[in-house]
């Protein structure tokens, strides 16, 4: 269990961040790196909204919610992503 990091921007050559089927908890990341390809937070206890920083993640490609406690709206912009999978079932 526990809280991820707020801001993981500072990995600037990560592209793929795994953190799936766990039991972490509170708000997803604020701040992602900025190559980030593949982002998988699904399956944990993540609450409250998909952050409105992640429209701006120009590489991302890969983007799994699904299985967690999310609330709100999507983020203003995500359909302008380059987003080839993006899931945000059963929250």
């Amino acid at each position: 269990g526990g809280q991820l990091p707020r801001n993981w921007s500072a990995m600037s050559d990560m592209t793929k961040l795994y953190v799936n089927n766990n039991t972490f908890t509170g708000p997803l990341p604020e701040f992602l790196p900025p190559r980030l390809n593949r982002a998988f937070f699904m399956n944990n206890l993540f609450t409250g909204q998909i952050p409105s920083s992640y429209v701006n993640l120009s590489s991302l490609e890969y983007l799994r919610l699904e299985g967690n406690q999310l609330t709100g709206e999507l983020p203003v912009g995500i359909s302008t992503m380059n987003l080839v999978e993006f899931d945000v079932g059963r929250n």
